[in-house]
């Protein structure tokens, strides 16, 4: 996000412009998720055209989910290396292993599940598995922001960084009711409704409230 447009989304904010800006600057910088680093990801989002450089943005803490894209080599296997897509059940399919659970874990733990099945296969396998592309964490913002739509990442973000990705409120956003939706997820839980009241962080209170997001979350902004 260039400077020009922090300076915009702060003349916008209609109370306390400047204390805004540096408020969502500061939760930047601390989360350590850095916004050239966001955005690089979000101007190639679409996987059909390639996606993020996921060696730009990706933690190695990264779950993967449905969508994502892993590369996977096997030392002196040549024919084995593969792109693999984790479908929408959260399972990737490889060669001599079949199907492997993806979602939910980090590059690192398929790959020693990988080893470990080709072990009674081949001698000593040295398997390497990469996130090639990373689509499968997408959080959206809606409402009145500047920019509103769909982000897509290999790093968690919180609420006040969406914002920012969002090009922060609009003049006419009601900013004590902000709401993130979350949809439920397995095992009976239900969707999730919670509140952010933003001028309570601007004034350092409440900071509990700035959740790091999840995979699906929508951020209302009314």
């Amino acid at each position: 996000m260039e400077n020009g447009h922090r300076f915009r989304w702060g003349t916008r904010h209609r109370m306390g412009s400047c204390l805004a800006a540096a408020t969502a600057l500061l939760a930047l910088m601390v989360s350590g998720c850095a916004t050239t680093q966001v955005e690089r990801g979000l101007d190639q989002s679409d996987p059909k055209s390639g996606g993020m450089d996921a060696a730009v943005v990706i933690s190695e803490e990264y779950r993967l989910g449905p969508e994502d894209v892993l590369e996977i080599t096997v030392q002196g296997e040549d024919t084995l290396k593969t792109r693999a897509l984790v479908d929408l059940n959260g399972w990737i399919a490889f060669p001599m292993v079949g199907q492997v659970r993806a979602a939910g874990r980090t590059a690192s733990e398929v790959e020693r599940e990988l080893t470990d099945k080709l072990k009674d296969k081949l001698l000593d396998p040295v398997v390497t598995v990469s996130l090639a592309v990373a689509a499968g964490y997408r959080i959206y913002v809606v409402g009145k922001v500047s920019e509103p739509g769909q982000f897509v990442g290999g790093r968690r973000i919180d609420v006040l960084q969406a914002l920012a990705l969002a090009g922060g409120l609009t003049p006419f956003a009601d900013q004590d009711a902000i709401k993130i939706l979350r949809r439920g997820g397995a095992e009976g839980e239900g969707d999730r409704v919670f509140p952010f009241q933003y001028s309570a962080l601007q004034r350092g209170e409440r900071l509990e409230q700035n959740i790091v997001l999840q995979s699906g979350d929508v951020v209302m902004v009314p």
